[in-house]
Formats: C-alpha cells, sequence, structure tokens
C-alpha cells in the first residue's frame, strides 16, 4: 500500500509539471483511448474468432452431409452388386454354352435383373457384367472381357481377389466428353463353368450433383489416391487433391487454413472408409468465402473502434487547442508584462475565469503606463538624439570615402601623365580607374557577364603593363550566350584569373599564356580559365582540391581565392554547381566553373 501510494505521488508531480494542453492528452490516453483500445482489441479477436468458427462449424456439417450422401449412395450399390453376385439366374446366363448368337441374345434379353437395377436406382450410372464365356456375345449390360479391359487396373484387381473394390474411371459419353466417375467392381463365381466374371457398377454423376450441390461450398470427392472424381468446381475435376493428406492413418481429418488456387480458403478433410472394402473416400469441403468474410468483418469492426477512438479525439483536441491557445496567449502577455513590454492585446474571448484575470492584468498595465509616461517620453527623445547622431556620423564616413573624388582625382593625374608624354603611365591609370569604378560600384548587386569579363581583361592590361611579354590572354565566349543578359556574382571570376597568373605562371619570364572559354555544355554554363604554367602532379592537386572544398583558417593562400570562389557558387546557385580543377606537371593548369546555363537577377539586381 505505501509503494502503490509513492508511485502514485510521483505521477502526480509529474503530471503537475507538465503543460496543461500534455496533461489533457495523457488523461484522455489513461481514460479514453487505453480502455477503448484494449475492448477494441478483445473485441476484434473475439469477433473475428466467432466469424472463423462459424465457418467452420459450416465446413463441419456441410463435410457431414456429404459424407452421408456418398455413404447413402455406396451401400446401395453395394447392395445391388450382392443381389448380383448370388443371383442364380445371372449365374445361368454366364455358364450356358450358346450354339449361334441368337441364342446368347436370347439368353441375355430374358434376365431382367440388369435393366431392372438400371432403370431403378438413380444412383446407378451404368451397370456391366464382363464375362470369359467364348459362346456368348455383347448384348446390353452383357459385355465381353476384351483384353483392353483385362489390362485395365481395376479388372486386374478385381480379378485377383474376392474383395470389393472401388475406382474412379474416366470414359467418353455420347458425345464425346469425359466423363470421371465411381465405380464399384466385384469379382463373381460361375461355379458351373469353374469360371468368373467382374461386375462393374458406376454411381451416376448427375445423382451426387443434385443431393450434394444443395450448398454454396466447393465439394470435392475422391477415392485412395486417385484423382479427383467429383467436385463442384469442375475445374479441379481429375486432378489431384492439393492437400497434405497421410493415406496410412485408417480415419485421417483436417480443418485448417490452406491454400487454394491462389487463395486462403478453409479446408475440412474427413475419410469415408467404405463398408466390406478397404477403400476409403477422402471428402474436402471448402469456404472460399471464409477468409473474406472474416477479414472484412474485421475491417468493419476496426473502423467502428477507430471511430469510437477518433470522434473522442477530435473533441479532445478542439477543446485541448483552444483552451492551450488562450493559456498560451494569457502566459504570452503576462510575459510580456514581465519583459518591460506593456503593449497587450485588447481582446481576450471566453467567459470563464481567465477572462477575468486578464481584465486584472489590463488594470495593472493601465497604472503602469501612467506611472511610465514621463519616463517613456524622455527615453524617446533621448532615443532619437542618438539616432540623430548615428545618422551624422555615417554621412562624414560615406564622405571621406567619396568614390566620384578618387576617380576625379585619378583623371587629373592621368591628364597629367598624357600632358608630360608618358603615355604608358596614362594608359595603366586609365585601366585602375576601371578596376576601381568597377569594384566600388558593383557593391552587393549582380553584374552582367559583360562587365565581369570586361572588369578581367583590364586586370590582365593592367598585369601585361606590368610584365610586359609575360603574359598574352584570350577571351572566348560561346556565339549562343548573351554576356549582356547574362547575370553573374560581383567578382566571381576574377580570382581564379589572378590565382592563374600569380601561381601558375610565377616561373615564366615570357610567353606565359591565360585563356578564358566560356560555353554552355549539358544545361550548364562552363567557364573555363586555363594557363600554361608550371602545373602540379597528382599529389598536389588532390592537396589543393581538399583545401578548397574543406578550407581552414591557417594560411592557405594559394586556395584561399579559389575557396570563396568555390563557396560562393555553392551557396548562391546550389549543390549542382561548382567548380572542378585539372592539372599536368609543367604543362599548365584548367580551372572549370559551371553555372546556370540560364539566369538572372530581378529586376533590383540584388543578390539574395
Amino acid at each position: 500500500m505505501f509503494h502503490f501510494r509513492k508511485n502514485a505521488i510521483r505521477i502526480r508531480n509529474y503530471i503537475s509539471k507538465v503543460e496543461i494542453k500534455k496533461q489533457l492528452y495523457i488523461v484522455y490516453f489513461v481514460a479514453g483511448i487505453l480502455p477503448i483500445l484494449i475492448i477494441g482489441i478483445y473485441l476484434l479477436i473475439n469477433t473475428r474468432n466467432l466469424v472463423m468458427s462459424q465457418h467452420n462449424s459450416q465446413a463441419v456439417a456441410d463435410n457431414v452431409r456429404v459424407r452421408s450422401v456418398m455413404l447413402d449412395a455406396t451401400i446401395s450399390i453395394l447392395n445391388i452388386s450382392d443381389n448380383l453376385f448370388s443371383d442364380k439366374e445371372l449365374h445361368k446366363v454366364l455358364a450356358g454354352n450358346y450354339n449361334s448368337p441368337e441364342d446368347s441374345y436370347a439368353a441375355c434379353r430374358s434376365y431382367d435383373n440388369l435393366n431392372d437395377y438400371a432403370g431403378r436406382y438413380t444412383e446407378v450410372s451404368r451397370i456391366y457384367v464382363y464375362y470369359n464365356n467364348p459362346t456368348m456375345y455383347d448384348f446390353g449390360h452383357f459385355k465381353q472381357a476384351t483384353d483392353d479391359i483385362k489390362n485395365t487396373e481395376w479388372y486386374q484387381k478385381a480379378e485377383n481377389s474376392w474383395g470389393i473394390h472401388w475406382f474412379t474411371v474416366s470414359t467418353k459419353d455420347f458425345v464425346g466428353s469425359v466423363q470421371h466417375e465411381l465405380v464399384l467392381v466385384r469379382k463373381i463365381p460361375v461355379i458351373s463353368a469353374n469360371d468368373y466374371a467382374i461386375l462393374f457398377i458406376g454411381i451416376n454423376g448427375n445423382y451426387l450433383k443434385s443431393r450434394i450441390n444443395t450448398s454454396p461450398l466447393i465439394t470435392e470427392v475422391t477415392v485412395n489416391d486417385d484423382p479427383i472424381f467429383y467436385s463442384t468446381n469442375y475445374s479441379h475435376v481429375n486432378q489431384e487433391m492439393g492437400y497434405p493428406i497421410d493415406y496410412d492413418q485408417r480415419y485421417y481429418t483436417y480443418n485448417g487454413i490452406v491454400d487454394y488456387d491462389g487463395e486462403d480458403v478453409v479446408l475440412q478433410l474427413s475419410t469415408l472408409s467404405m463398408v466390406r472394402s478397404q477403400d476409403k473416400l477422402y471428402i474436402a469441403t471448402i469456404d472460399n468465402e471464409a477468409i473474406a468474410n472474416t477479414n472484412r468483418i474485421t475491417r468493419v469492426s476496426a473502423l467502428i473502434v477507430l471511430i469510437s477512438l477518433l470522434v473522442p479525439f477530435i473533441m479532445v483536441s478542439i477543446f485541448t487547442k483552444t483552451l492551450s491557445a488562450r493559456i498560451k496567449t494569457l502566459r504570452q502577455e503576462m510575459h510580456k508584462v514581465s519583459t518591460g513590454d506593456l503593449n497587450i492585446i485588447e481582446d481576450f474571448k471566453g467567459n470563464d475565469e481567465l477572462v477575468d484575470l486578464y481584465s486584472d492584468l489590463k488594470i495593472m498595465i493601465a497604472g503602469i503606463k501612467r506611472m511610465d509616461e514621463e519616463i517613456y517620453t524622455e527615453r524617446i527623445t533621448k532615443q532619437e538624439m542618438i539616432n540623430h547622431q548615428q545618422e551624422m556620423q555615417l554621412e562624414m564616413l560615406a564622405s571621406k570615402i567619396n568614390p566620384h573624388f578618387l576617380f576625379n582625382t585619378l583623371e587629373t593625374i592621368r591628364m597629367k601623365a598624357y600632358s608630360a608624354g608618358d603615355k604608358e603611365v596614362a594608359t595603366a591609370i586609365k585601366l585602375l580607374g576601371k578596376s576601381m569604378r568597377h569594384v566600388l560600384e558593383t557593391g552587393g548587386r549582380m553584374v552582367s557577364l559583360k562587365s565581369e569579363l570586361e572588369y578581367i581583361a583590364v586586370y590582365l592590361d593592367i598585369q601585361k603593363l606590368r610584365f610586359k611579354d609575360k603574359i598574352n590572354y584570350d577571351i572566348v565566349v560561346g556565339e549562343d550566350i548573351n554576356t549582356e543578359e547574362y547575370k553573374i556574382l560581383p567578382l566571381l571570376l576574377q580570382p581564379v584569373v589572378e590565382n592563374a597568373f600569380i601561381h601558375g605562371l610565377e616561373d615564366k619570364e615570357k610567353d606565359g599564356y591565360i585563356r578564358i572559354d566560356i560555353k554552355s555544355e549539358d544545361n550548364q554554363m562552363v567557364v573555363t580559365v586555363s594557363d600554361n604554367g608550371i602545373g602540379m602532379d597528382d599529389e598536389q592537386l588532390t592537396v589543393l582540391l581538399e583545401r578548397i572544398k574543406l578550407q581552414n583558417r591557417e594560411d592557405h593562400s594559394k586556395s584561399i581565392g579559389l575557396h570563396n570562389v568555390y563557396q560562393r557558387i555553392r551557396l548562391f546557385y546550389g549543390d549542382a554547381y561548382g567548380m572542378d580543377i585539372k592539372s599536368v606537371k609543367n604543362k599548365g593548369t584548367e580551372v572549370y566553373i559551371r553555372l546556370p546555363v540560364k539566369y538572372s537577377a530581378d529586376t533590383s539586381g540584388k543578390i539574395s
């Protein structure tokens, strides 16, 4: 009792620390969902078992009915065979010595019992007596035992034994259709002639159909391990039973679920031991609707349980969501007040104690506002003064870096150099001005590919002025690329070109060459920057690629510019784009930059 109370206190303390929304859900789960779920699962299992039990009972009952029909039919045939076995008139006909066919016909015609049995018993499909008497001729139910007949399994079995035997025999009817029927065969002694005949009696399939086909269940019957001779599913006639049967058991039964034509069915299988015979009939009753009906009822029951869970859950969720939202709103507004923010919402919906609590909060806030009004006004005034001072400082800083002042100064210096006849200096200053203008005016905006290429050309021209024959370059643009419309990140290509010049051509005294190719390829725009410099071996290239993709903050001056380019491409255009490098030692390096084949910035040109 003490431990129970202690655990109850722990649970209560845990719940008290959980927010109200979760508390309501916990209570609903423990008091609502859990009981309904347990009861629902029990009802589902119980209902399924009841339905399956009903189908099993129906299959067992129908199997007993069919077994009774087969017992009646076989006993009736057995009784007929007993009468014929001891019929002296039949023995007399079979033992006769006939001088002509007419005498044989007359003797057979005078014996009416075979015709009487065949016409009076609906169970009988045909009766034949196969004889060995050479003076007799085929007439009606009397048949000569030909070699073909003697070679049959049923004839040989009857010939070698005085017992009663049951077989499945296949014959063709008058229209040529193959019929499969259960037949009784037995040996009839013809003592006066020291001979014997074989009695052959078949059970009428239509008789079985009229007696058995009164149920929606499927029935299949076979004798011993022969193929099926009767089935309400006609496609299974003359096929092997596809169920496990222990033929060694005296009375074998089976009840369960098996596979039948690719679907699960309920099977009831029983054995009928034939009277005064070692043969057995195996009767299978198949309910092919049992599993479907059980699953359907199970689904309906599960749906009812689900609705029983879902409807209350929706109602509790709506109530919980509304209550939790109101409590959350109240808590947020109170938290705002605790942090000094007195601007809370005006309306708080509801007619309960939370509304009264919120009204008291508003009254308290109104008092605080009145007390802090003067302090608040003073703070606003002070903040406005601070903001004004910051604006003035920014304007003063901007005036110190006036690009127009720089450009005008450089233009003045260029004109003086040109007037003095130093055209090379004038050209250098002009190129420097263009370079600075491009850098200062782009800011954070996208630039056209044409503007970026012009800037690269200016950069390379400045280098040519510095190093003369050390460097030459070409810029080749594909005809399908409009450099004026295509927008690109500013200063994206310049670090790659600068890296090719500084590191690729550092050992070149002359004939250094940089080529920039721009073309569209596989739905991408590929910018190739190649040089004929010192190149790299495979190990150096691997190290460089690792530094570019996994740049750390150590001093890797050769790769930090390429790393920045790589990261800018990936961050702005996406992971589908980037940069690759190929290099051969002492032959040069190629850098491939992959960008979208079609790209334009918004009207503002700003990078988002």
